[in-house]
C-alpha cells in the first residue's frame, strides 16, 4: 500500500509537471511581441532605452498570434518636455550609423522608433541626438531573471486562464512580454500579458532580480 502511494504521487507529479511544460511551450509559440534584452543610458538631461526581440509585423490586439519580424524598439525622453512631433536621430550600433526619425508617443512623453531588427547583447550602442550623445549599456544581462525564466513565471501565475482559454487543439490568445522602467525610483519589470479573442488582457508585473510578481491584472 506505501508503494502504491509513492508510485501514484510520482505519477501525479510527472503530470502536472508535464502540463506546465506544455502550457510554457504553447504561451512560446504564440508570442506577438518577445522583448529579449534591454539597454540604457542618458545624458545630459536626455535619456534613451532599446528592447530588442521579435513582434508582429501588424500588430492586431485580437488574440490571434501572426507573422513575426525582429524589432527593435528605441525610446528617447528628455528631462524637460520636448513638444516637438518628431526629432532625427542617428544611432550607432557596433560602428555601424543609422539615421532614424523618432516620432512623438501618443501614450507617453517619449520619442521612439523600430530600428526593425534585433540587437545582440554584447552590442555596444551610442546615440545622437542634436547636440546630445548618450551611449547605451546592456542592463538585461546582470538580472536574475531572463526573458524565458520571466515568461515561463508569466505563464504559471495565469494557469488557469490559459487553460481556459486553450480549446479546439490551439491557445485562443496571444501573449506580449515587454520591459517596463519606472525611472523615478528606478526599479525594472517584465511585463507580461495575455490578450484573448475577445481583447480581454490579464497582465503581470515580474520583479527582474527575485521573479516575484509585484502587480496583476486579471
Amino acid at each position: 500500500m506505501k508503494k502504491f502511494l509513492i508510485v501514484f504521487i510520482l505519477c501525479l507529479a510527472v503530470i502536472f509537471c508535464a502540463c506546465d511544460n506544455q502550457i510554457e511551450s504553447i504561451v512560446f509559440n504564440n508570442m506577438s511581441d518577445m522583448r529579449t534584452n534591454y539597454f540604457y543610458g542618458e545624458a545630459q538631461g536626455v535619456f534613451a532605452e532599446l528592447s530588442s526581440g521579435v513582434r508582429e509585423e501588424q500588430f492586431f490586439y485580437d488574440g490571434v498570434s501572426a507573422n513575426k519580424v525582429d524589432c527593435a524598439v528605441l525610446s528617447v525622453g528628455f528631462v524637460v518636455p520636448n513638444n516637438k512631433s518628431s526629432l532625427k536621430a542617428s544611432v550607432d550600433i557596433n560602428g555601424k550609423k543609422n539615421e532614424v526619425i523618432l516620432y512623438h508617443s501618443p501614450y507617453e512623453d517619449l520619442f521612439m522608433a523600430d530600428l526593425g531588427r534585433k540587437v545582440d547583447d554584447d552590442s555596444q550602442i551610442k546615440l545622437t541626438v542634436g547636440d546630445f550623445v548618450v551611449v547605451l549599456e546592456n542592463k538585461s544581462s546582470s538580472w536574475k531573471v531572463g526573458y524565458i525564466q520571466a515568461i515561463e513565471i508569466g505563464a504559471k501565475n495565469l494557469q488557469t486562464e490559459l487553460e481556459r482559454l486553450f480549446f479546439n487543439g490551439k491557445l485562443n490568445a496571444e501573449g506580449y512580454l515587454k520591459i517596463v522602467y519606472e525611472r523615478e525610483f528606478n526599479v525594472v519589470y517584465w511585463y507580461f500579458s495575455i490578450i484573448d479573442r475577445s481583447g480581454k488582457r490579464y497582465s503581470l508585473l515580474i520583479d527582474v532580480e527575485t521573479g516575484k510578481v509585484v502587480e496583476s491584472e486579471k
